[in-house]
């Protein structure tokens, strides 16, 4: 997610403080490939325009998919709700006999 310095999933003030420590990195500065997670504009140094991103984008949150999951008793609910329309085998009285 652009803005998000620190990839906690969210843009926030912890992705403008690794913006701030990072601020002034090039490629040719020797710097680690650490300090380019603060480069939002992807131009191969941190500053202004990776400032601009991060205002952009601020208050942008990553939701993941989320999926449906029954609840184990709903299996449980559905075979007692379906007993009634199963027939209901008895014996016949003569059959003892």
């Amino acid at each position: 997610m652009d803005g998000d310095y620190n990839r906690d999933g969210g843009v926030d003030a912890a992705d403008l403080i690794e913006w701030q420590l990072a601020a002034g990195n090039s490629g040719t500065s020797g710097s680690s490939a650490a300090s380019f997670t603060a480069d939002g504009d992807q131009d191969g140094d941190v500053d202004g325009g990776d400032l601009l991103v991060w205002q952009q984008n601020l208050g942008a949150q990553y939701n993941a998919p989320v999926a449906a999951v029954p609840e184990p008793i709903a299996a449980i609910l559905m075979i007692f709700a379906g007993l009634p329309l199963c027939p209901v085998m008895r014996r016949s009285p003569s059959a003892g006999r």
